[in-house]
């Protein structure tokens, strides 16, 4: 049990500073997190390594119609990936998403979901229904869960 203990130390590779891990227990359960999302923000973001990752900012829906935030993160392998999923996952844009999911400290980002599998909106709903739903219950930002 000992080996999925995960500890250690993080450095900031621009300012060189290093932090201790807080030691958890790493245990991939693969529980996965099914939504209807309204895309709000979509930054594309090229690092040293010449990967490509994509984080796209969104309210979701839980299955009272309650909205949260979700964050959805994808990494892209080329070039041409990083264009299919920036024409897929569009600002304004309302997607069924189904992906696994972290919940991490709102400063971090919240509830995210890496490399969701993204669809159209699904015929069973109304595109205009689902925009209402959006409009109503985000209204006064109260039901937001982070």
């Amino acid at each position: 049990m000992k080996d999925k203990i995960i500890t250690g130390t993080i450095t900031d590779q621009e300012s060189g500073e290093t932090y201790d891990i807080t030691p958890f227990h790493y245990f991939p359960c693969h529980c996965e997190l099914s939504t209807l999302v309204k895309v709000t923000r979509v930054n594309s973001y090229h690092h040293q390594d010449n990967s490509r990752q994509i984080s796209a900012d969104c309210l979701a829906l839980d299955s009272n119609g309650f909205v949260f935030k979700l964050g959805m993160e994808f990494m892209a392998g080329n070039q041409e990936e990083e264009q299919r999923i920036l024409s897929d996952v569009a600002e304004g844009k309302i997607l069924a998403v189904n992906g696994i999911y972290s919940v991490l400290p709102e400063n971090e980002g919240g509830i995210a979901v890496f490399d969701p599998v993204c669809e159209p909106l699904p015929p069973q709903y109304s595109l205009k229904e689902v925009l209402e739903v959006f409009r109503v219950n985000n209204r006064y930002n109260k039901n937001r869960l982070i």
